[in-house]
């Protein structure tokens, strides 16, 4: 059995008092973040194991230290997990009646639902609360400026403060155990304010302590009713809260008291140094055991550099963050300190565009800052020159795996929803998993994509993306494109180093982009219905004297308020029209000229002269959806997904058979008696494969039944209806 991760954290283990009464039971406290790990064993050595396979919060992990009270229990614990180190220490005294308070509140408590805090400590909160409101700390500190925190006995050895307000009605301040934690939020943050709120989805920020002042409509009942009986009554209420990677929680009666102690400390900062934080010149105090150093505006740039952060135990998310904003730190560097040339080889419509993406941008921003052209240098080299402070050890890092990165045309093979993706580049035929969770949910299998792939270690992950993906054999036209323009080879392999280079990088986006226009202004080719009838969108409108539909032979009233009425002439979705009484007037909707032919003769048998036809509008469907504002739509109905799906099974029963221009004339069958033939029949089919997945799944055609009649291996991707 695998043993839990050896993680940097020291755990107390404790013993109730001789005299308390209560049974011989262990709590394991993490003093770092002031959390009870396990409670309940009975011995030292059973309540540590439990502590690290089953931890109250958190995952799995075996602390690096563990620290109890005597030599006779360090004889019990020693051994008891492998790679944990033992050290026999009196603990913190705030730390002994914390957990001693939480006991007994939790025997009082008879399992009931509680808080879990003694009443004292909610009267602290409440009056921590009602100071916090009163002096306004954010008033004079934001949240991109750095406070210092410094509490042994709470288990912070250098943690950072960051306070909240005077952003909507968020008000309060935020603990973080250590400087990295910080700066980390701070990255993920402005990628949400920048429009990437994908960022939070596969981001591991860390765990960190929160007081949020919040109204009683957004807080837990217990809380408000505690708060009630204490005689509290005010807009706000306080929300003490710890964050985890895997949950939030409203915090302990140890978490309570760190948080306590601190805002205290935050209070007597403004009361006793208002002047030097109105200044932004820096400041301290020491109050209960914690003390607080305020570094000031010229120390708030510095703090909130994400590049503080020491590199990731293999987390891609951890990369992914910090690139980003290093790409972004780096872009702001070099607009203030470069020409304006820099960005000459940028697409202008995107640079000069505020609301693009920066994962859009940045496909062209990192070829240009790493490679473009200034003078007989770099952007980059330029701003090493200028700014050397600004290349840490974590910014050089991020710039190497920068440099061996390089985009490329990705063919999507697999998805692992909530993971990411496996996917090949149809330039090197290099493969990677790529771990994103938001692309695992939006991408499609078989759908290529224009992505900047960044790997370190085992770990990759998108740093750029274009805005479209493509079916497979619009991509394959697109990589005869690149292979000419930059003299590449067309049918083998694009050896790396061709691709890496700074022209061939700075340039493959706008050939994307380029492409992609040329597929949008490329006419639709028509649809037919199984009848042979060519599928437009025909309006009629007529003026009609009455308004009961019930007469029209073939109509049907609505299934719901605010449903059309339906008029048929025959079985099938493209047999039918729908039709709208419009103030005196009918409009009705056929999806061929033929059927609103029928339509209106029915209608004009009908009702005869109390009916006048004023105008009919007609229009390819494919125009129309190409022109209408994407936005959500009703999904097709049952009748339509089946009449598509029959409609997909006699069309392709015969395809295997059928002379196919895309073939060179030759039907899919013969094709395969080639090798290049085999290669253009395969691509066909995986075209296929992707677009039958943009379908509902009752619609989809399973490409697989192609597959078999003509003799080739089921595919990875299945995009037909499950088969058990």
């Amino acid at each position: 059995m695998a043993l839990p991760p050896l993680v940097d954290q020291r755990w107390y283990l404790f013993r109730p008092p001789a005299n308390d009464g209560a049974a011989s039971t262990v709590t394991v406290v993490d003093l770092a973040h002031m959390v009870v790990i396990g409670a309940g064993a009975a011995t030292l050595k059973t309540a540590l194991r439990e502590a690290c396979a089953r931890p109250a919060t958190g995952k799995p992990r075996r602390p690096r230290v563990v620290v109890v009270a005597t030599e006779r229990d360090l004889a019990e614990v020693k051994g008891a997990m492998p790679g944990v180190a033992v050290e026999v220490a009196e603990p913190p005294e705030a730390l002994i009646s914390a957990v001693h308070a939480r006991d007994q509140r939790v025997a009082a408590s008879g399992g009931k639902r509680t808080l879990g805090w003694a009443p004292d400590l909610m009267t602290e909160l409440l009056d921590l609360s009602l100071e916090l409101l009163d002096l306004s700390p954010w008033s004079f500190v934001d949240d991109t400026q750095s406070v210092e925190v410094h509490a042994p006995d709470l288990g912070i050895e250098a943690g950072e403060l960051v306070v909240l307000g005077a952003a909507g009605r968020q008000y309060g301040f935020m603990l973080f155990p250590d400087a990295a934690t910080a700066a980390r939020f701070r990255a993920v943050a402005r990628l949400i304010e920048a429009g990437h709120a994908e960022a939070l989805d596969d981001t591991d920020v860390g765990s960190y302590l929160t007081l949020n002042l919040d109204l009683p409509d957004d807080l837990p009942y217990e809380l408000v009713a505690a708060a009630h009986r204490a005689g509290y009554r005010e807009e706000l209420y306080p929300l003490p809260v710890r964050v985890t990677p895997t949950e939030v929680k409203v915090a302990g009666p140890l978490e309570l008291r760190k948080l306590v102690l601190v805002g205290q400390a935050l209070c007597e900062l403004v009361v006793e140094h208002e002047d030097a934080l109105e200044a932004g010149t820096p400041a301290s105090i020491e109050e209960e055991g914690v003390r607080l150093v305020y570094r000031g505006l010229q120390g708030a740039a510095h703090s909130a550099a994400p590049t503080a952060a020491p590199p990731p135990e293999g987390s891609a998310a951890h990369w992914r963050v910090d690139d980003f904003a290093l790409l972004e730190r780096l872009t702001d560097l070099a607009d203030e300190l470069l020409p304006a040339s820099w960005r000459e080889p940028i697409d202008a419509d995107d640079a000069d565009d505020p609301d693009a993406p920066l994962v859009v941008t940045a496909l062209e921003l990192w070829p240009t800052l790493l490679g473009g052209p200034l003078g007989a240098t770099t952007p980059l080299a330029e701003l090493r020159r200028q700014r050397p402070e600004a290349f840490d050890a974590r910014a050089e890092a991020i710039l190497a795996a920068q440099a061996v990165a390089w985009t490329g045309l990705w063919e999507v093979n697999s998805l692992v929803p909530g993971r990411g993706f496996s996917a090949r580049d149809l330039l090197t035929h290099e493969e990677r998993f790529i771990s994103d969770v938001a692309a695992s949910q939006s991408v499609r299998e078989r759908s290529i994509l224009c992505a900047r792939v960044v790997t370190i270690g085992e770990d990759s992950w998108l740093a750029a993306g274009a805005e479209h993906a493509i079916a497979p054999r619009e991509a394959d036209e697109l990589r005869r494109i690149v292979c000419e323009h930059f003299d590449w080879p067309k049918t083998k392999a694009v050896p790396l180093a061709k691709v890496l280079a700074p022209r061939a990088q700075r340039q493959l986006a706008g050939l994307w982009r380029d492409h992609i226009e040329a597929l949008f202004a490329r006419p639709l080719p028509d649809i037919a219905t199984p009848q042979g009838e060519d599928v437009r969108v025909v309006e009629d409108r007529y003026a009609l004297a009455v308004t009961d539909l019930s007469r029209i032979p073939g109509a049907e009233p609505p299934e719901a308020p605010g449903d059309p009425w339906f008029l048929r002439s025959g079985e099938g979705p493209f047999l039918k029209s729908d039709m709208h009484v419009e103030r005196g007037a009918l409009r009705v909707v056929s999806l061929t000229s033929e059927q609103a032919d029928r339509a209106r003769n029915q209608l004009e048998a009908t009702f005869g002269r109390a009916l006048r036809h004023l105008e009919r509008s007609t229009e390819r469907i494919q125009d129309r959806a190409r022109r209408s504002p994407p936005g959500p739509s009703a999904p097709p109905t049952e009748e339509m997904q089946r009449a598509v799906a029959t409609f997909k099974a006699k069309h392709y029963a015969s395809w295997p058979d059928v002379a196919l221009p895309a073939l060179d004339g030759k039907t899919p069958r013969q094709a395969l008696t080639t090798k290049r033939g085999r290669a253009q029949v395969e691509r066909l089919l995986a075209d296929l494969e992707h677009h039958e997945q943009a379908d509902p799944p009752a619609a989809r055609y399973d490409v697989d039944i192609l597959r078999t009649a003509l003799g080739l291996p089921p595919s990875r991707v299945h995009p037909g209806v499950p088969r058990h």
